[in-house]
């Protein structure tokens, strides 16, 4: 999956499943305005080139994880069935 196409989609969604080509899935998000995530110090990467820096829900850590290691996303909510949101 191309980075900036996988950045939108996940901040169009606000949380998201990401599964890896690998068949790892977990819960992610790229919006750290999270009282929750802003309690835990991200570690420095200098090249994020062709690389997201995410919010793992599902360990509860930051990772840089690969953009073309990434098989698709699917929206938190609609795994809820909530309503969308307004964007």
């Amino acid at each position: 999956m191309k980075k900036y196409y996988a950045l939108t989609k996940l901040r169009d969604f606000g949380d998201g499943i990401i599964n890896m080509h690998d068949g790892r899935s977990f819960l992610a998000t790229t919006d750290f305005s999270n009282k929750y995530i802003k309690k835990i110090r991200p570690k420095f990467v200098k090249d994020l080139q062709f690389k997201l820096r995410i919010f793992n829900w599902t360990d509860y850590k930051y990772e840089v994880i690969l953009a073309h290691d990434i098989a698709y996303i699917t929206a938190l909510g609609k795994i809820l069935n909530n309503e969308p949101r307004e964007v």
